[in-house]
């Protein structure tokens, strides 16, 4: 199901104009690893207002028993989690119902509801 986000999510701003964007082409490809990449990620996006309790950023590897490296960021978290994804996880149950697979399949946006608790 493919959604608008400017239109239902009001901290959401017009990429052309969006200083994080401007920073994702600029600045990023100068830092060191992808860890720091997402840490100032979240620390920009919780800085502009965005309600973040978790992020994810998965980069591709080519290795013979790993499809990716991910590196997760929690609400409340103090340091970034590495973690391997091994090759076949694409047959599991839990990656089978995550919004992952729908993404990688192509759908541009997902939108779940998430439990309240906070």
């Amino acid at each position: 199901m493919a959604i608008d986000p400017q239109a239902t999510l009001p901290y959401v701003t017009r990429m052309s104009d969006d200083k994080i964007f401007d920073w994702l082409l600029a600045d990023t490809p100068t830092l060191p690893s992808c860890r720091h990449v997402l840490e100032q990620l979240v620390t920009r996006l919780c800085d502009g207002g965005m309600p973040l309790d978790r992020a994810t950023f998965s980069v591709g590897v080519l290795h013979p028993e790993l499809l990716a490296k991910a590196y997760i960021r929690e609400r409340g978290a103090t340091s970034i989690t590495e973690t391997d994804v091994h090759h076949g996880i694409q047959r599991t149950d839990q990656y089978q119902g995550s919004p992952y697979r729908l993404l990688n399949e192509g759908e541009e946006y997902v939108r779940r509801r998430l439990p309240d608790e906070r």
